[in-house]
């Protein structure tokens, strides 16, 4: 396979301005849905990498993204849960703030609706079913929620506990903006 493309900074400078002038996640989540090509820094796989916004999962769930690469032992997915930019990720005591529990909250309502509905998710869309090939209910999940933030309170137990105990990685807009190599301005 070819060299993984690389991002140009005026593709990452934009994500940053969306950003920085969101009141909330939703213009994110338009950005990142015209411009997929931003989660492959995010992504292995030397066999394909795949971007899938607004995923329903059934009648009450919709996945903001579902992203997956693969390689040589298969499918590899992730689900994404964006929150806005300009909540807090912790409380000054170090749990989860409103918008971050919520979010992993519905990341464990979409493991759930997979794990009952596992055929239905894997089946290919053009049978009927939703085409995530090889789903797991248990895969990997990413909230991306606010900015870096000082704090007093350590949150590093409370992330570490997340990645651990639910396989959900805890991160801000910050984090997602030096994974595609532009560190934000207040990093």
């Amino acid at each position: 396979m070819s060299p993984r493309p690389e991002l140009t900074k005026t593709e990452v400078r934009a994500l940053r301005e969306v950003i920085d002038a969101a009141a909330d996640e939703r213009p994110i989540q338009a950005h990142l849905a015209a411009n997929p090509r931003l989660f492959l820094p995010l992504l292995g796989g030397q066999q394909g990498r795949w971007v899938r916004s607004q995923v329903r999962l059934g009648d009450r769930f919709v996945a903001d993204f579902m992203i997956a690469d693969e390689d040589s032992v298969g499918f590899h997915w992730r689900y994404v849960e964006l929150e806005s930019p300009r909540a807090r990720m912790f409380k000054r005591n170090g749990e989860l703030a409103d918008k971050a529990r919520h979010a992993t909250y519905q990341l464990q309502e979409w493991r759930n609706y997979v794990d009952c509905n596992a055929d239905l998710a894997r089946r290919s869309r053009s049978e009927g079913g939703l085409g995530l090939t090889e789903i797991r209910a248990r895969s990997w999940g990413l909230v991306l929620v606010g900015r870096s933030e000082g704090s007093a309170a350590d949150p590093s137990r409370e992330r570490r506990r997340l990645e651990e105990e639910n396989r959900i990685r805890l991160r801000s807009y910050d984090w997602l903006l030096d994974q595609l190599g532009l560190p934000s301005k207040r990093s």
